[in-house]
């Protein structure tokens, strides 16, 4: 019994721990959905544009196929299928990514294409390196092998 209360003790602590360790990242996600209004009027509550969207799917979940009531970009009210809602709240949502995404897509290409040629000229001439350190005996090849280690 003593066992199973420490183990139970354990497994306490470490589920304390992981909440403390994922509650900044949930943090930034969830503030990542907001615009500028929400985070200087509600800055630790659930986003506005994210609200009807856990409704929607237990609308789904329990087989309900109702038409709901949304609103398009144009303030006009549409009638649509529970997986057409869903769509357009999770665009709305996600509009701010969209946006940053053109802003940021031509640095994001640049840095793969370094990344890319980085990485392949330094397994090409890695494996030069690796192949004649490892195959042919010279004075300093032990002080070579430390210096690129290191």
């Amino acid at each position: 019994m003593r066992l199973r209360a420490r183990h139970i003790t354990i497994h306490l602590l470490l589920l304390a721990l992981l909440a403390l360790t994922m509650a900044p990242f949930i943090f930034v996600v969830n503030n990542s959905f907001r615009n500028n209004l929400e985070t200087y009027h509600s800055f630790f509550g659930f986003p506005d544009a994210l609200r009807p969207v856990p409704r929607l799917l237990w609308t789904m979940a329990t087989g309900r196929n109702e038409s709901l009531e949304v609103m398009n970009d144009h303030g006009e009210t549409l009638r649509v299928a529970p997986r057409a809602a869903v769509i357009h709240y999770l665009r709305a949502a996600t509009k701010g990514y969209r946006e940053a995404w053109t802003a940021v897509r031509p640095y994001m290409l640049n840095s793969f294409f370094v990344c890319g040629v980085t990485a392949f000229g330094v397994l090409w001439l890695g494996s030069f390196a690796a192949y004649v350190l490892s195959r042919y005996r010279f004075p300093g090849r032990i002080g070579l092998l430390l210096a690129l280690l290191g």
